[in-house]
């Protein structure tokens, strides 16, 4: 493409900053996301729906994607069925995340997030957040 078009591409791969960004962030914004993966919104709104990937909407209503979940353009490894757990449960993005990004002692005081990205049983994560899920829903 023109460069123009690269530029854009390469700015679309640097995640926006937010006042969460310390625990949770950095975030990407749809814009951004989808052209740094190279898929539509509705992909994307698709994979949120289903809960393959985590979004959480700021107080102005802009939808944005904590760039931690990924490792490189993928998911990380796990996640999909940690989040896959929190379906139903009446619970925003916004909690998931935290939850996500705070240290647990099933977890030997890593966070659940943390210990999918160096590769652990992504087994015990999804167990911890079907737990956490079901005190949450209850």
């Amino acid at each position: 493409g023109s460069p123009g078009d690269l530029a854009m591409r390469m700015l679309a791969a640097v995640p926006a900053t937010h006042p969460w960004d310390e625990q949770i962030g950095p975030f990407y914004d749809t814009a951004g996301l989808t052209a740094w993966l190279g898929i539509t919104k509705q992909a994307l709104n698709d994979r949120v729906r289903r809960g393959r990937m985590l979004a959480v909407t700021t107080a102005d209503g802009r939808v944005v994607y904590p760039a931690r979940q990924f490792d490189g353009r993928q998911l990380v490894a796990g996640l999909a069925d940690a989040l896959a757990m929190f379906r139903g449960t009446p619970v925003d993005g916004w909690a998931i995340a935290a939850w996500l990004t705070t240290p647990a002692a099933a977890l030997r005081g890593e966070t659940p997030l943390d210990w999918l990205h160096h590769g652990d049983d992504p087994q015990r994560v999804a167990r911890l957040a079907g737990e956490t899920a079901a005190r949450w829903a209850a």
